[in-house]
């Protein structure tokens, strides 16, 4: 160490700099790494809207209600794998989809999943509205909180759809997996 009023030589403010580089290095490095997961996100968000906005835009109208059978119905792989692509959030999965039709849009149908993740026991379920035919699905909205929290897909109260958890389908297929 120095004796005071003596300036301090090379080494010891090279040893002095060593003591303060992981002060400096570990909060560089964890901001640089949020700053990558948060990008990818926003990338994976932004392909799953450009692709959805790709497919001719679908048409939501009011089926009869009488016309829809609310039976569940197993999500097909393509379905399970877009939502899953979806998802938003460190080490969140998705169980299997069940699938009810819609009562409330024509040709759409409601898909719920357990999404499992750090101190989510035995998961949350999410429901999400989706258009088309299960085999080749359409454009995906988030219904329920758990669905508009844990994934990148728009919220279905906020678009022209305006699919709740009280149109009719949205608690039958969250009931299927319960």
């Amino acid at each position: 160490m120095s004796e005071p009023g003596r300036k301090p030589n090379w080494a010891e403010r090279h040893d002095a700099l060593l003591k303060l580089l992981p002060w400096i290095l570990v909060p560089l490095a964890l901001f640089g790494w949020c700053y990558s997961t948060t990008s990818d996100t926003r990338e994976r968000a932004e392909a799953i809207v450009a692709k959805q906005e790709a497919r001719e835009p679908t048409q939501f109208r009011e089926a009869p209600e009488t016309t829809r059978m609310r039976t569940c119905t197993l999500a097909g792989t393509k379905i399970q794998r877009e939502l899953s692509s979806g998802l938003d959030g460190f080490e969140v999965t998705l169980g299997q989809a069940v699938a009810v039709p819609s009562g409330a849009h024509e040709r759409a149908n409601f898909v719920a999943a357990r999404v499992h993740g750090p101190s989510m026991g035995d998961g949350q379920i999410g429901v999400w509205l989706v258009s088309g035919p299960l085999d080749d699905p359409g454009m995906y909205l988030a219904v329920n909180g758990i669905a508009q929290q844990f994934s990148v897909f728009p919220r279905g109260g906020r678009t022209r759809a305006d699919a709740t958890m009280s149109d009719p389908g949205a608690s039958d297929a969250k009931r299927c997996l319960q």
